[in-house]
């Protein structure tokens, strides 16, 4: 995931919030993307499977941005490299 990020910027390519959000949520998912980050980080999850988190992925750029509100969705903004 960071890779793709950091391709976006490089090649200043314009993502939508929303759209990365959704694939570091599917990143999270995929049991093998999960192995390969345990094996690469010396086994630090015991159980891959075991992962959980309680919020979706919020992703926010530029000056629109919300702090403090779970009720909150990354929106279809594209990603702003400053503010």
């Amino acid at each position: 995931m960071t890779k793709e990020l950091k391709n976006c910027i490089e090649g200043d390519i314009k993502l939508r919030h929303n759209k990365i959000a959704s694939n570091m949520e599917q990143m999270l998912e995929d049991e093998d993307k999960l192995e390969q980050f345990n094996q690469k980080h010396g086994n630090i999850l015991s159980d891959p499977q075991l992962l959980d988190y309680p919020l979706p992925v919020l992703l926010q750029s530029g000056d629109a941005f919300t702090l403090n509100r779970f009720d909150i969705e990354s929106d279809a903004t594209k990603l702003r490299l400053s503010g």
